[in-house]
């Protein structure tokens, strides 16, 4: 009798500890993802500021060759109106 009640004392014991186990494992899993996610995070984050970087030198370049542009149209109607009478 008494060897039958260590046996469930231990088999508790060895649950318990599986349970501990688990749990020990599935909070490493848990944030070794959340380091995961925070790094992506950082890394999207870092392609958002140098895509907001990119799109301002570029909308630079394309508004001074707006620019550009009206200056050409003007002289080219200036020359048209000469030309034409």
């Amino acid at each position: 009798m008494n060897s039958m009640i260590e046996t469930r004392g231990f088999l508790k014991k060895c649950q318990l500890k599986s349970r501990e186990d688990i749990k020990f494992k599935r909070r490493y899993f848990a944030e070794e993802e959340i380091c995961r996610l925070q790094n992506n995070q950082q890394r999207l984050e870092e392609q958002i500021r140098n895509s907001i970087e990119e799109s301002a030198y570029f909308k630079g370049i394309i508004e001074r060759r707006f620019f550009g542009l009206d200056k050409v149209l003007l002289v080219l109607k200036e020359l048209k109106n000469y030309t034409s009478y």
